[in-house]
């Protein structure tokens, strides 16, 4: 998910650990995901997040390998709760 919701979900209660701003899946390697993108459950996609694909080949894969499970809002503004599905 992109940083502005980042903080709106830890503050829900799940735990930061596990929470990754989408950039972090390709730029960090402290976050220390094994199997990359594969390991992954959920990645919530909103504007921000489909604008950065062109750097990010984890989060364009796990976008490519993923269902729309829920939608907010519209058009480029929507914000879109995705299921990965590894292959």
């Amino acid at each position: 998910m992109d940083g502005a919701l980042w903080l709106d979900v830890v503050q829900q209660g799940h735990p930061p650990e596990k929470t990754i701003w989408f950039y972090k899946l390709d730029s960090d390697p402290g976050v220390g995901i094994p199997g990359g993108w594969a390991s992954v459950e959920y990645i919530v996609s909103s504007e921000v997040v489909r604008a950065s694909l062109y750097d990010l080949p984890n989060v364009e894969q796990a976008l490519d390998n993923s269902e729309v499970v829920e939608v907010f809002g519209e058009g480029d503004g929507r914000v879109e709760i995705r299921e990965i599905t590894p292959p």
